[in-house]
């Protein structure tokens, strides 16, 4: 009896171990299957709204109580997105030019299956990610290489020198700054901020720009541009501050070789004005050596004394790659006559 007790004891403890072991792993002895690569494209037809988010389930049985949700510039667009069951979902959602998108992630109980990626209106992959968040810059022209550049992220992106304590980020319908009139965005709902440093000193510089580690070669040409605006209650021509637009650079190490900036937008500029947007660009060339650029908006405060604000919006910076020389002798024109008896007079030039 006491055998056969224990053999009981042995053969239940054996089940209890593999259904534990079963409960912790579905997959078995051949373990989890690999997440499989999203397509490169998805044909757009069918839908209407301008961008995709497309999940995928390695397995095939759906996330197993994961979830997406998806922003657009801060507001809640697709809530809980899932696969129930199978191994794909689609939804759909609308953007504009310069949108800001992100994702939160709620885990479930497999998250190394799932994947998802996020197509454009012309059903090629833009972004994608396994189990967790990403961001993106919507850019209709798919040139820009400034993330974040309508500020409908706020500052995501953004760096500030020598800090950020002198700038905001402005919403449409918001109150401007001495005034009772309410605040419109060039474009969207948020536009950035910046105003003097108030600091004490001489040629103060608030800086807002993004940095580039090694990834322009020298000549390449950066092409800066945004929409600036000054309000009438605080004006960046009341006194001497001034805006430009720039690419800063540095060596390996930050040593300093110069800058590239656009036209001044203050007070002496021919097309100031106030209550009104007003374009800026600058092309910028990488010299050689540059080893780290910033691109960027620089606001420039002689004195204490100098006041007024300005307003971004839409900034952009798009790159070209350096052209290269073509030297001589470099090609040969062959010339053939089919009859043997030369060209009889004719000539290329």
């Amino acid at each position: 009896m006491r055998k056969m007790i224990a053999m009981m004891l042995v053969l239940v403890m054996g089940l209890s171990l593999y259904a534990a072991d079963n409960a912790n792993n579905k997959y078995g002895k051949d373990g989890a299957p690999e997440v499989r690569a999203l397509p490169d494209y998805r044909a757009p037809s069918g839908r209407t709204e301008e961008y995709e988010l497309y999940l995928q389930d390695s397995w095939g049985d759906g996330w197993n109580g994961a979830a997406v949700d998806l922003s657009v510039n801060g507001t809640e667009v697709i809530t809980g997105a899932t696969i129930t069951d199978g191994d794909t979902a689609s939804y759909n959602f609308d953007v504009d030019d310069f949108d800001y998108v992100t994702t939160s992630w709620t885990s479930g109980s497999y998250d190394s299956e799932c994947s998802y990626g996020i197509y454009d209106a012309e059903g090629n992959l833009v972004i994608e990610s396994d189990a967790g968040e990403i961001s993106l810059s919507i850019d209709f022209s798919g040139d820009n290489i400034q993330a974040n550049g309508g500020f409908e992220g706020e500052f995501d992106a953004w760096e500030g020198y020598p800090h950020m304590s002198s700038m905001a980020v402005l919403v449409t319908g918001e109150t401007m700054f001495n005034s009772d009139e309410t605040f419109t965005a060039f474009a969207g709902e948020h536009s950035g901020k910046m105003w003097g440093l108030y600091e004490g000193g001489e040629n103060m510089e608030n800086n807002l720009f993004q940095t580039y580690y090694g990834e322009f070669e020298a000549g390449t040409n950066i092409t800066v541009s945004a929409h600036l605006y000054t309000h009438n209650a605080d004006p960046i021509g009341q006194g001497n501050n001034s805006v430009v637009l720039f690419a800063k650079y540095f060596y390996d190490g930050w040593g300093w070789i110069g800058m590239d900036a656009s036209d001044a937008f203050d007070g002496a500029a021919a097309d100031y004005a106030v209550d009104t947007w007003t374009a800026r660009s600058v092309v910028c060339t990488v010299p050689e050596g540059a080893h780290i650029v910033q691109i960027g908006v620089m606001l420039t405060q002689p004195s204490n004394d100098d006041h007024g604000a300005v307003v971004i919006d839409n900034f952009s910076a798009t790159a070209a790659d350096p052209e290269e020389d073509c030297d001589a002798n470099d090609l040969t024109i062959y010339m053939n006559d089919s009859w043997g008896d030369g060209w009889n007079g004719n000539v290329l030039t």
